[in-house]
């Protein structure tokens, strides 16, 4: 896809037109779409520096029992595993918009695994299927 809010939205579109045709329930399409969302939009937003032309690779795998995301990009280095989890507020007044959007990720997942490997991040996301 390329590396913008267009291309990402032609992208989750094909995303969400792939699994529905195998199949994958609405609820686990929903988890999905939210890992997808969050992954690539954290990239868009702190990943480049400059405006040119990027490009990002998804690939998707659905098996019996969840669903493979592996995103990989040319984009700053970032492991989302290193950062500790957000402190939660214990009521509304002291919610902030925000900051929560690896938290999601790792709570939505199954397994949330990363490598840099020649100059690109390549995060793969397995999904429980939810029958």
């Amino acid at each position: 896809m390329a590396a913008n809010l267009g291309g990402f939205e032609i992208a989750r579109l094909q995303c969400r037109q792939f699994l529905l045709s195998h199949d994958v329930e609405l609820p686990t399409l929903g988890v999905f779409e939210l890992v997808l969302e969050e992954c690539v939009t954290n990239t868009l937003q702190y990943g480049y520096a400059d405006t040119g032309l990027r490009w990002i690779e998804l690939h998707v795998v659905v098996e019996e029992s969840s669903l493979e995301l592996r995103i990989e990009d040319d984009a700053a280095a970032f492991d989302p595993m290193v950062p500790p989890d957000p402190v939660l507020p214990n009521n509304l007044d002291e919610a902030r918009v925000g900051g929560l959007g690896l938290l999601m990720i790792r709570r939505s997942t199954e397994r949330l695994g990363y490598e840099r490997r020649d100059g690109r991040n390549q995060l793969v996301a397995r999904i429980a299927r939810r029958h």
